[in-house]
């Protein structure tokens, strides 16, 4: 015998004793969301070409593990440091190099940054400008940095200081040691006073010989 199309239709609309539309959606949601992470750990859908972006950012991308895997800012940001990266500029036809020295998350009183060397073709370079600026800007004091030249001291002669609430750059050109670098010469930041600032970069500005 045929079941009469509205009956049927109305006992599909008609809910259990006791259950609302709202309920029966969160339990509906609550189901789709535990199949969708259990097919998740055996289905993998990988690109079956280039991926482009246009000007949308990628976000949340995890710390990688492997080699192949894609990198994240914070993770450029800590190699930075310790693997200090060099951003070279011309002018006049004298190579004008910058320096950094990246510190990861929240630094601290005291914290010092991998060296950087100075190599054989940038001997004799003079520093010229010290820069510092940060992802997240001091809160509790003012953020106040300096560079310290291994077996001659500190570069700046006043530390340079990120006041609270800025995240710079902020420039200083109060060198105290003015003198061209010698080959093999080691130059490390010091985080003086953190003041609660996260990502600082130091930057060392020097101008090639004439």
């Amino acid at each position: 015998m045929l079941t009469d199309p509205s009956k049927q239709a109305k006992q599909i609309l008609e809910l259990p004793p006791g259950q609302t539309n709202d309920k029966l959606k969160i339990l509906l949601n609550d189901r789709i969301r535990d199949l969708t992470s259990a097919l998740g750990v055996f289905v993998q859908n990988p690109a079956l070409g280039d991926v482009d972006l246009g000007t949308n950012r990628g976000t949340n991308c995890a710390d990688p593990k492997n080699d192949l895997d894609i990198v994240n800012l914070r993770t450029l940001k800590k190699f930075s440091g310790s693997g200090v990266a060099e951003q070279v500029s011309g002018g006049s036809g004298i190579e004008q190099p910058t320096i950094y020295l990246a510190f990861d998350g929240l630094p601290f009183d005291g914290q010092a940054s991998p060296y950087a060397i100075i190599m054989a073709n940038r001997a004799g370079f003079t520093p010229t400008k010290v820069g510092v600026s940060a992802v997240g800007a001091p809160s509790s004091a003012a953020c106040e940095v300096n560079l310290l030249i291994v077996g001659r001291g500190n570069l700046l002669s006043v530390n340079l200081s990120l006041p609270i609430g800025s995240i710079g750059p902020v420039f200083t050109s109060a060198i105290a040691l003015p003198a061209g670098f010698p080959e093999s010469t080691l130059i490390q930041g010091i985080i003086v006073v953190a003041g609660n600032a996260s990502q600082v970069t130091i930057s060392l500005s020097l101008r090639g010989k004439t």
